[in-house]
């Protein structure tokens, strides 16, 4: 184990272009499936209907799923490795091999949020917009049945399940629930909350106050919803934990907040957005330089980075001239390639050779994280 480590924090962090594809509009960074495939979608933005597809690892396509409604997230996955997809009120079980229909739920309304818990056995839904009252309620679904429903209060804007089944929704406050539907505890926000990120004892959130153009981080109390630290700092999508418990920001600059106290450890110039921590302990991200010197005719250009984990210098940069004026979540990774995803209209899916796989890190990230990613401290 030392020598693997060692090999891997001994490689350089330069990745290499084995293909991208043109894949849709609005295309969320693949999930993975255990096969090694990849899964995605894409939005049609004028009519709401969208497109689940699989590719292989070499970037050819394997079969595509014609939904309904669709969402920008990224694909979840269940323990059974079914590609999970909300459409026209439906939770579907599509089949990996072929995207085929193995089971649905009924009645959930507009497409909403997902995730799964640590063992992959339980998925949570959101039932939404259920005749018309604007309503909406946390279902626990295990093999296509509702174990049990929470009314929650607001909409929901994210949930996350903990290593230990905790659940917990950010809505018009945020809430802790046991894994049998029983609230925990629950305390008020005074703003809008993004997507939540969980550490070893804290519950992340980046919180927008009423009536303000300004928000912040502020970091819970896993155990009771105390406050801990907040910081002014706002991630783009959602905040990142590496495995020695440092929280990273893809912002305005890229910066490192010390778990316990929220203090800032270092912070870049470079806009980052969501970011990715390797196995090799860099950091993996879309972020936009101000001038490339290679490029200066181009101006501000959007860029493939890895960055140091301890300082935020960027070691390593790529631009492709294909959609980059978006990134679509952060990289993903499985060992042998790392998966970019990137631009609105006519997105394209990048995967690079090389990169070292995920690192540890807190189970998981928000909505099972983009390709759902199976890992605990």
């Amino acid at each position: 184990m030392h020598l693997l480590l060692l090999s891997l924090l001994g490689c350089g962090p330069g990745l290499k272009l084995a293909w991208d594809l043109q894949a849709g509009d609005y295309v969320p960074v693949p999930a993975i499936t255990s096969s090694g495939d990849l899964v995605t979608s894409s939005y049609a933005p004028y009519s709401g209907q969208g497109t689940v597809m699989a590719y292989d690892n070499g970037g050819g396509e394997l079969w595509r799923a014609s939904v309904t409604q669709s969402s920008t997230r990224p694909m979840v996955l269940d323990g059974d490795g079914d590609v999970l997809v909300q459409d026209d009120g439906l939770l579907l079980g599509l089949d990996p091999g072929d995207g085929t229909e193995l089971w649905r739920v009924e009645g959930l309304g507009y497409p909403g949020l997902l995730a799964v818990d640590v063992g992959l056995d339980t998925t949570y839904a959101v039932r939404s917009n259920i005749g018309g009252t604007g309503g909406h309620t946390l279902l626990a679904i295990q093999d296509a049945a509702v174990l049990w429903e929470w009314p929650v209060s607001g909409a929901p804007s994210s949930i996350a399940v903990g290593a230990e089944g905790t659940i917990f929704v950010v809505h018009e406050a945020l809430t802790a629930l046991d894994p049998e539907g029983a609230v925990l505890w629950s305390v008020a926000m005074d703003g809008w909350g993004g997507s939540i990120t969980l550490s070893r004892d804290l519950v992340i959130v980046p919180i927008n106050p009423h009536g303000s153009t300004e928000g912040g981080t502020t970091a819970f109390s896993r155990e009771d919803g105390a406050v801990v630290w907040s910081t002014p700092r706002w991630p783009n999508m959602e905040a990142t934990v590496g495995a020695d418990g440092t929280v990273y920001l893809g912002s305005y600059g890229l910066c490192a907040l010390d778990e316990e106290t929220g203090e800032i450890r270092w912070e870049s110039e470079e806009y980052h957005y969501d970011v990715t921590v390797g196995r090799d302990g860099r950091l993996y991200s879309l972020a936009t330089m101000y001038e490339d010197p290679e490029l200066p005719e181009l101006g501000t250009l959007m860029h493939f980075t890895v960055a140091s984990a301890s300082d935020g210098e960027v070691l390593w940069k790529e631009h492709q001239h294909d959609a980059l004026d978006s990134a679509n979540y952060s990289p993903n990774m499985d060992g042998r390639r790392v998966y970019f995803a990137g631009g609105y209209f006519y997105s394209y899916v990048y995967a690079f050779d090389g990169g070292p796989g995920l690192a540890a890190g807190p189970w998981p990230r928000t909505d099972a994280g983009p390709a759902n990613r199976r890992q605990e401290l």
